[in-house]
């Protein structure tokens, strides 16, 4: 049973105020008569999800078990979110270029947050993929994955400047606020799944990743029920699409970290898969770090094959079965589930990790540094120390 953490608590407050936000949100937009005005009932929606964020953070402050670290499981319903939050992005940028090329002057801020908004929804479709796949980035990716909230963070500002003039009781400020938790929320789950270190990207997750998603339930609800009641213009509509769709990706992540994260006790341990030993015996190594020499004239056999494409990109698992011997088993096992790791080509580079369960950790160090070669004989040990004393004699000629 998975140990109750005080970041998991932030649910208690978010799934109410989620509910609520989305009915006032549909009701205003049908046009129900509120006993106060509509500009009231906007920022009240907005400041009950502020109080929500207040309290989330004193359980997110307080929660000391939860691991920084998090190694994702396959998890289909954020792939497929992530997927449709790249498909409205794609569309929204693309009818962007389109007024922007139509309207003859161009709009250089209009024009960054459209190209911006492609290398988003491809960042999303990699995204996706690390979900479908259960496997995390290097953290070389995250430099790519930053386009994500740098492109909330424009189209914010882009919000600013075209209602400079207006005055703000007439903006609806739930698009506001799902713009500003989706540039932290998409910052922090950046970090998750690149397996950047930072102080706790998890519980940021959690403190910035349900506000986002109740924001966009209720952004994206007023669009479509605006559809309804006005029809479709998807040139209006496809941004509340995109935030509506990513409020649920949100949640997807969000439900998986409660369900599967780790606590301090269970701390994963980060390993530097360049130091492991002198022969890089490590599934992914290429070139001159193969696993082992390929003279192989012992009594062993060597699993030396270089990475495929695949594991160049990605977090995967360890080569189990990298030391066999011919007549016996090696004596320790490994449980999939405790250790990956990520392989790099770049010997420069030195983002090299596996990540161990703190409970595995001994064995598996034990295990992979200890030598697994054969006791020499004492007919060997004589003939070494014979050729290192003719070696010393001949030095001091």
């Amino acid at each position: 049973m998975k140990k109750l953490t005080n970041s998991k608590l932030a649910w208690i407050t978010a799934l109410p105020v989620g509910i609520f936000t989305i009915i006032i949100k549909v009701l205003q937009e049908i046009g129900f008569k509120f006993p106060i005005d509509d500009y009231m009932v906007s920022y009240g929606v907005v400041g009950v999800i502020l109080a929500m964020f207040i309290v989330n953070i004193v359980f997110v402050a307080t929660d000391r078990k939860t691991s920084p670290v998090h190694i994702l499981n396959r998890n289909i319903p954020a792939s497929l979110f992530a997927l449709l939050s790249s498909t409205f992005i794609t569309s929204y940028s693309v009818l962007a270029f389109i007024q922007i090329f139509q309207a003859g002057a161009i709009n250089f801020v209009d024009l960054i947050c459209a190209v911006l908004g492609v290398l988003s929804a491809i960042a999303f479709v990699l995204v996706a993929l690390a979900h479908f796949q259960g496997r995390n980035y290097m953290p070389r990716m995250g430099a790519f994955l930053l386009v994500l909230p740098c492109w909330s963070c424009l189209l914010l500002i882009n919000e600013f400047l075209k209602n400079r003039t207006n005055s703000a009781l007439t903006i609806d400020p739930i698009k506001l606020f799902s713009l500003i938790f989706a540039m932290i929320f998409l910052y922090m789950v950046s970090m998750v799944i690149a397996t950047v270190e930072g102080k706790n990207p998890v519980k940021a997750c959690f403190l910035y990743g349900l506000p986002m998603a109740v924001c966009g339930v209720g952004f994206g609800a007023k669009v479509i029920t605006s559809v309804f009641v006005s029809g479709l213009d998807f040139s209006e509509n496809s941004l509340g699409f995109a935030f509506f769709a990513l409020s649920f990706y949100g949640f997807s992540v969000v439900a998986e970290l409660t369900k599967t994260l780790k606590t301090v006790d269970e701390q994963i341990v980060k390993f530097d898969a360049g130091d492991i030993d002198e022969n890089n015996r490590m599934y992914g190594a290429e070139g001159d770090s193969l696993l082992m020499p390929e003279e192989n004239t012992g009594d062993y056999e060597y699993d030396y094959g270089p990475s495929t494409t695949e594991a160049e990109d990605f977090v995967t698992e360890l080569d189990y079965n990298y030391l066999e011997e011919k007549d016996k088993p090696i004596s320790v096992a490994f449980d999939e589930e405790d250790y990956i790791v990520t392989s790099e080509t770049d010997a420069d580079e030195n983002d090299d990790a596996i990540y161990v369960q703190k409970d595995k950790a001994e064995s598996f160090e034990s295990g992979i540094l200890e030598s697994r070669y054969e006791e020499l004989s004492e007919e060997d040990n004589k003939r070494i120390d014979d050729l290192i004393a003719e070696i010393n004699s001949n030095c001091e000629e």
